[in-house]
Parts: C-alpha cells; sequence; structure tokens
C-alpha cells in the first residue's frame, strides 16, 4: 500500500504499534537501570561494611603504627630488627607482628623486650622460623584481631556468593525475598513462656530462611534461644546448632539455660584459662568434655575386660595386669624405636601416639 492509500484507521494502528514498541522499550530501559542500581546499591553496602571493620581496627592500634625494618638478626625466639626509622616512642612490653608488606603474609609475634634508636628486639613464646630480611612490624591487637578477620572474611564470602548459603547475598539485600515463616505445632514446652515467646519460637521452628529477634536487655531472648534449640533437637536428635554472638556472655547465658535442663551434648568452644568463659559453663569447654568421654570410654573398656574374664574363666584383675604389661612393652618397644629414627625424638612420637580420637 503506497503512503498516500494508508487510512486514517490503519495509520492510528501503525502509531498504536509504534508507540507501544517504545513503552516497551522504555520499560526494559527502566529495568534495567533499576537492576544496575540494586547492584550499585548492594556493592555500596558491602563498602560500608568493610569501612567499618577498617575503621574498627584502626581504633583498636590507636596510634601504633606499622614499623619497616631493613635488617633481621638473631634465631629463636628473639630477633633484633633494624627499623627504617628510629623511633622517639617508648614501645617496651608492646607486642607486635612480622609481616610481608606484599603478601600480607605473617611470620609470627612477639613483645618488645629492647630499643635503642632504630633497633628493636623482640622475644616470641615460640621460635620466629624463617623471617624474610626485610618487611614490616605491625602491632597484634590479640583476640580483636582475629574477631576482626572473620567478620572480613565472613563479609567477603558474602558479597562474592560465596558462604555456605550462596544466595545469602540476595537475602540480605533485599529482606523481602525470605519465606515468611509458618509456626509449627508445638506439644509440649520445656520452659514458662508466654503467649509471644511461643509463638515466636513457633515461627522460629518454621522460618527456611532468616529470623530475627530483636529486644532491649531482660525481655527474654535468651529463654527464646533455649526454648527453640530445645524444640529443634526434639524434632531432629541428629542435628547440630552452632550458637554463636559477639559477646562470650550472650553464648555462655545461652549455654547455661540449655544445661539448666539437662540437654546433653552441649560443648563449649574456647580454652578452659579463658577468663572469658563463665564459671558456670566451663565444665562444657571441649577440654572438660574430652576427659569426660575417655573416662567412659574407660569404664566401658573395663566394663568389657570384666566380661571378657568372666566368660574365660579367669581373675579380672590378672587379665587387667597382663593387658597393662603388654602396653607397657609395646610402649618401650616404640620409644626404642624413635631413638633409633634419626631426626625423630621420643617425646615426639609419644604425644602422637597418645593422641586419642573421639568416636563422634
Amino acid at each position: 500500500m503506497e503512503p498516500s492509500e494508508l487510512t486514517p484507521r490503519a495509520a492510528r494502528e501503525a502509531l498504536d504499534a509504534l508507540l507501544e514498541c517504545l513503552d516497551s522499550l522504555e520499560a526494559e530501559r527502566a529495568e534495567a537501570h533499576e537492576a544496575r542500581m540494586e547492584r550499585a546499591s548492594g556493592e555500596a553496602l558491602f563498602d560500608l561494611w568493610s569501612h567499618m571493620l577498617q575503621a574498627r581496627e584502626e581504633l583498636a592500634r590507636g596510634d601504633l603504627k606499622p614499623l619497616p625494618y631493613r635488617v633481621r638478626k638473631g634465631s629463636g625466639r628473639e630477633a633484633v630488627f633494624t627499623l627504617s626509622e628510629a623511633q622517639e616512642r617508648d614501645l617496651i612490653g608492646t607486642e607486635w607482628q612480622v609481616v610481608v608488606s606484599q603478601s600480607g603474609r605473617k611470620f609470627g609475634r612477639g613483645e618488645i623486650v629492647g630499643q635503642e634508636e632504630s633497633r628493636i628486639t623482640l622475644r616470641s613464646d615460640r621460635s620466629f622460623g624463617d623471617i624474610p630480611p626485610q618487611g614490616t612490624l605491625i602491632p597484634y591487637l590479640g583476640p580483636s584481631e582475629v574477631s576482626l578477620a572473620r567478620q572480613r572474611d565472613a563479609v567477603y564470602a558474602i558479597r562474592g556468593g560465596r558462604a555456605a548459603r550462596p544466595e545469602l547475598r540476595e537475602l540480605l539485600l533485599d529482606p523481602s525475598l525470605c519465606s515468611p515463616p509458618t509456626e509449627r505445632a508445638v506439644n509440649s514446652w520445656g520452659l514458662s513462656l508466654d503467649d509471644s515467646k511461643k509463638r515466636a519460637v513457633a515461627s522460629a521452628l518454621g522460618a527456611k530462611d532468616i529470623f530475627l529477634v530483636q529486644g532491649p536487655p531482660g525481655t527474654g531472648k535468651t529463654s527464646f534461644i533455649a526454648e527453640t534449640v530445645t524444640q529443634f533437637l526434639a524434632e531432629s536428635p541428629e542435628a547440630r546448632i552452632l550458637i554463636v554472638s559477639q559477646t562470650h556472655v550472650a553464648v555462655d547465658n545461652a549455654l547455661r539455660r540449655l544445661d539448666d535442663v539437662n540437654l546433653p551434648g552441649l560443648v563449649r568452644l574456647g580454652r578452659p584459662s579463658d577468663l572469658r568463659v563463665d564459671s558456670s559453663v566451663r565444665h562444657l569447654v571441649l577440654d572438660q568434655q574430652m576427659a569426660k568421654w575417655a573416662d567412659r570410654v574407660r569404664k566401658k573398656a573395663e566394663k568389657y575386660i570384666d566380661a571378657e574374664a568372666e566368660s574365660s574363666g579367669i581373675s579380672a584383675h590378672h587379665l587387667r595386669a597382663a593387658l597393662t604389661l603388654r602396653e607397657l612393652s609395646q610402649h618401650d618397644q616404640g620409644n626404642r624405636k624413635a631413638r633409633r629414627t634419626p631426626g625423630v625424638g621420643g617425646r615426639c612420637s609419644l604425644r602422637a601416639g597418645n593422641s586419642p580420637e573421639p568416636d563422634g
């Protein structure tokens, strides 16, 4: 059809089609722009978290600056470093780490026990090993540095989609994507909770993604945690639950509440000598639990020996004595073999041979 022969109706239809195409194109451009903005806002959020962690690290370090060194002498647990610049500030008693500036690799840490112009002496509780002749000394922040490093690793993992749940990034950036919790029926309650806390526990049991409970101190969050863990293990006895917190107090409060209801299998990760672990849950520390496990294994072994002795018609006391003598003989042979092996010490072999392994 020639343009001169186009009817008014056909012209309107052509115009409507053109306008529809333009509207569709504009909608696609708007969606693409919105997606770019969402990605940009997401990156900005992770950048903000990273900057906050960096600020916390700088605050913890105070006004102590990294100290580049040019020469390192010494061996074993003590080393002398010649710094690039002399230090007027008294650094005796402060702790520092040895790192390689380019890679950030750490070669141990120690306390400054000597300082003279541009030379400082660092003493460690273990051998420094093969420290490079050039590098940097940075202030050691103790447990705070470990905590900050873990938080930084978590931010990087979530940002790059490498977390245990790769979709966690999107769920944090857009909480509306989380599946709404469905209240789970609870037949029997272990703690005395009011109706609102019971509903919170039932909803937490039915949550598939993330469940957030917020409230000031004293509103029952610890009771909520204890009841939720108890109910979840009642449904899935083989499940393993990790309770984490920014503070030791919060973890210990939750564990103490679970221990009060005699929940089995509780383990508190930490050192028995760590004063930050509350004395009320120190018996749950892994070292203490291993001692209990070893005692249970010993009792089971003694019961088995008694049964074998009775079935064989011999004295259980004599059988235990014979087994003890054989164990001592094998131990003595192992020490002799270790002394005959170049580069292997009897002490190291004894430690390796006596390391118990739990049965899960």
